[in-house]
């Protein structure tokens, strides 16, 4: 541009160029990372990418997610081949908003290779199938959030993994297991199950070796745990129980374990107390256990991880939100009244019911995890409950009779 007095100046436009990978209704051009396979090993460190296609990772190739979030189209799925491996680590797999779910996670191994799966303080929500798991040995699949799916998390002739501390929401079975491969040891601990219609499907499998405890079972339609055709191991023993917990309106008979197969023993403690009946081809035995099970906390396996709460926190307070729903809050049932005293950080809790030898009073976190489990003694009483240990915020307190909750209030603690 020519100024008055004759001189020449120039306006310059500086123009960037990125490619950016997001879901096409997030505001971006909808760029995507279309199939394909890795040549190398593979690693997303603090990453975001759009994916519509499937990514395959050949033998002796390793893809990593860290840190990083992976929106999938509905066509887009990862798929290990044998000899392949795959790490998650504090990352996210969701499906694109407005979009069918996507297709999943599919590992095939060769019984032989350990460590093909690590999948730990991840979220992956919105797939149909999230993890399938064929011929794998050694998966670790552990302090994950599950959100939706009609199996989560699949394992087919697949032996020796360790699936703990994740939290399983609204989906038709949370785990499934098939096949003859015996692992040495496998197990399923301390996982929380929410809303789903089974929480774990075992069908034709051999879980001689498989411990299963310390899971809490809330509110599933159907069953706890559903054992088809199946040898499963005694759980628990003579002096504690394995230290379930299942709270569920489900109306179905053995709904806390439904097994045919081989006859097994299920340990049960006086204060967790349920009785299978020998019907419909049952062949599992509730079996007086003395104690109840001790649930201690485990260190982190093979790395130091972020937790899911941490990692997630806004995810976990909308699934929090969504779970909240679906419990009955009964406000104003003067069966059960809380009386704080604020001088010493108690609370009083005054119940009048029916009573029966399997009432309990419960308080739970938001997750639906419980922290204080009294047996009831008696049909009216008081419970004294010290809140000194306990943060502030909204808990829920209620009775269970005969494994459900018949009433659910709230309390909120503010210090």
């Amino acid at each position: 541009m020519r100024t008055n007095d004759g001189c020449i100046t120039y306006d310059y436009v500086t123009v960037h160029v990125s490619e950016d990978y997001c879901c096409p209704d997030e505001g971006c051009d909808g760029m995507a990372l279309q199939s394909f396979t890795l040549s190398t090993s593979q690693t997303y460190t603090e990453d975001e990418k759009y994916i519509d296609g499937v990514i395959t990772v050949p033998a002796n190739k390793k893809l990593t997610l860290e840190n990083t979030k992976f929106s999938m189209s509905e066509n887009a799925k990862i798929v290990v081949q044998p000899g392949g491996q795959l790490e998650l680590i504090n990352s996210t797999i969701v499906a694109c908003d407005g979009l069918k779910p996507w297709e999943g996670i599919e590992v095939t191994g060769n019984h032989t290779d350990a460590n093909q799966v690590f999948i730990q303080g991840s979220k992956i929500s919105g797939a149909n199938n999230p993890v399938l798991l064929t011929d794998v040995k050694g998966a670790l699949i552990e302090n994950n959030i599950f959100v939706r799916g009609k199996t989560v998390v699949t394992l087919q002739n697949s032996t020796d993994y360790v699936i703990k501390e994740n939290k399983f929401y609204n989906a038709k079975k949370g785990i499934s297991t098939s096949g003859s491969a015996l692992s040495a040891n496998s197990e399923i601990e301390k996982n929380f199950f929410a809303e789903n219609d089974t929480a774990i499907h075992f069908k034709n499998a051999n879980n001689s070796n498989l411990n299963l405890h310390c899971n809490h079972f809330i509110a599933y339609s159907d069953y706890a745990v559903f054992s088809d055709s199946s040898i499963v191991a005694d759980q628990g023993t003579a002096s504690e129980d394995p230290a379930n917990f299942f709270v569920s309106p489900s109306n179905k008979v053995n709904h806390q374990l439904h097994h045919n197969g081989n006859s097994m023993n299920y340990y049960v403690n006086p204060m967790h107390q349920f009785a299978l009946l020998p019907v419909n081809g049952t062949t599992a035995a509730t079996t007086p256990a003395s104690s109840k099970g001790h649930c201690f906390p485990n260190a982190p396996a093979n790395r130091t991880v972020t937790t899911t709460e941490t990692a997630f926190k806004d995810g976990e307070e909308v699934i929090n939100e969504d779970y909240l729903s679906i419990m009955e809050i009964n406000g104003n049932d003067n069966r059960l009244l809380a009386v704080p005293n604020p001088a010493n950080q108690t609370v009083y809790i005054h119940y009048s019911i029916e009573h029966s030898s399997n009432t309990r009073f419960v308080l739970m976190n938001l997750y639906g995890q419980v922290l204080e489990d009294r047996n009831l003694y008696q049909a009216k009483g008081v419970e004294e409950i010290n809140l000194s240990a306990y943060s502030s915020g909204m808990y829920f307190y209620g009775i269970l009779e005969e494994g459900k909750l018949t009433i659910v209030k709230k309390l909120v603690v503010s210090k």
